[in-house]
């Protein structure tokens, strides 16, 4: 089980539709079949300049670590303080579920508003790593793990690079392979890699970022997060939602 609490803030230029945004939040978390809410506290709406807005702090505990990642980007709180557990143990199969599920709320999403990261780098990353490197990482907490992307450009080699040169500064890769779907001269297929990720936050950055068509975890079998894990991983989903959510909403 997973314990703590979602601090989720309401803005608006009316008061009334902030209060009731926030209310009905909170029943809808309280409807929510694996959460349990433990206590809510709801703020004062406070006006500054003819903007309101009103915070709700609940304390909840969830089912599974995949209904609090699930919970995080649904009800998108701008901070979370976990309780506990310190730490958690996930087989790579629980943990790779949950990443899953965010693949899968993340594609839905950008299918329908179509919107896509736009990625850029220009260092790409050096390929290939000793066994005695790849066991250190491990030993370091890092994850071991087979991700396969949709990749394009103007040929293999510059859709390749593009791909490498945007991955997180986080990631050693150990080998590039890459596979043609369409006939024409562009390159349009996949890519996959054989890569070393330093933390399991990593994966789900990657995940939303890049929406694999397949992530696998070669090593090890069994995942640990810390607290400070499971904190981050909430609030960089929530985030990350959010501030598409805020760009889709400019004019």
């Amino acid at each position: 089980m997973i314990k703590g609490v979602f601090y989720i803030e309401a803005q608006g230029n009316n008061e009334r539709l902030v209060r009731d945004s926030i209310k009905s939040l909170a029943e809808k978390i309280r409807r929510d079949k694996d959460i349990k809410v433990e206590k809510e506290d709801f703020g004062e709406v406070i006006e500054d300049n003819g903007n309101f807005s009103s915070t709700l702090e609940v304390e909840l505990e969830f089912s599974s670590f995949q209904a609090y990642v699930i919970a995080s980007i649904n009800y998108g709180p701008s901070a979370i303080e976990i309780y506990e557990p310190e730490n958690l143990k996930l087989s790579s199969k629980e943990f790779l579920k949950a990443v899953g599920e965010v693949i899968r709320i993340c594609k839905t999403f950008y299918d329908k508003y179509k919107v896509r990261f736009e990625f850029s780098g220009t260092e790409v990353k050096e390929v290939g790593l000793t066994d005695d490197e790849i066991e250190e990482l491990i030993d370091q907490g890092g994850i071991r793990a087979k991700i396969v992307v949709e990749g394009t450009g103007k040929n293999r080699r510059e859709a390749i690079r593009r791909f490498l040169a945007s991955l997180p500064e986080d990631v050693a890769v150990n080998k590039v392979k890459s596979k043609k779907v369409e006939s024409e001269t562009p390159f349009s297929g996949v890519i996959g890699i054989d890569a070393i990720l330093y933390s399991p936050t990593t994966l789900f950055d990657i995940a939303v970022k890049y929406t694999p068509v397949l992530i696998n975890i070669i090593e090890p079998s069994e995942v640990k997060l810390s607290i400070l894990d499971i904190q981050d991983i909430g609030v960089e989903l929530a985030g990350v939602f959010f501030e598409i959510a805020f760009n889709l909403a400019k004019p």
